[in-house]
């Protein structure tokens, strides 16, 4: 319609329909998909940093079941379990669920976020004033299958502070304490294979 050009009383009004370009239309859906993705992922830290979050994490640990038999049970967590935590009341248990290593505390501080990009980062682990009792009998499994799961896998400092091992091990009771670090070289770090050989 010009601007010379009148609507008289009565005439139908055209209406102008403008279609988005098929592009356009998808990059606005991935945006907003993107955004929903990053609300449900910050619903869910917000959940597993609350009281109810940590006891879920707490009962998921309780179902795990790997073919050795190894069941591992945790009391309570204090903490940012996605950060840095403290599990309590930790116990371990062979394939005949027999007690064999408690530990009151251990201190956790890692990177869940780094597994997407290389492996499992563990900055520091602490076990405290822990009891072996007595030697795991697991189940036996493929002698050529790896020890350590199939990831890459880094622990910068390790420490076993005051464990007491029973007398049945070793003869009489001993304490013993561990200690190992290793130091960053950069920030882009090279992770461990699961043979512990440096990755090149």
């Amino acid at each position: 319609m010009t601007e010379d050009e009148v609507i008289a009383p009565g005439d139908e009004e055209a209406v102008v329909v403008r279609r988005r370009h098929p592009l356009r239309t998808a990059i606005i859906w991935v945006g907003r998909i993107l955004v929903l993705l990053l609300l449900l992922l910050a619903a869910a830290v917000l959940y597993l940093n609350t009281g109810s979050g940590r006891q879920f994490i707490v009962n998921q640990i309780a179902k795990v079941a790997p073919a050795s038999g190894l069941k591992v049970s945790v009391g309570r967590i204090e903490g940012s379990v996605l950060w840095n935590a403290t599990l309590y009341d930790v116990k371990f248990r062979d394939a005949r669920n027999k007690l064999f290593l408690t530990v009151p505390a251990v201190e956790l501080n890692w990177r869940p976020y780094e597994f997407l990009f290389s492996g499992l980062d563990v900055r520091s682990l602490v076990l405290h004033h822990g009891t072996l009792y007595a030697k795991p009998k697991l189940n036996p499994g493929n002698p050529n299958a790896p020890t350590l799961p199939n990831f890459d896998i880094r622990v910068d400092r390790f420490v076993i502070d005051d464990l007491t091992v029973s007398k049945g091990l070793l003869g009489e009771e001993r304490r013993v304490d561990f200690r190992a670090h290793v130091e960053r070289p950069s920030r882009r770090r090279r992770p461990l294979h699961r043979d512990g050989q440096r990755r090149t």
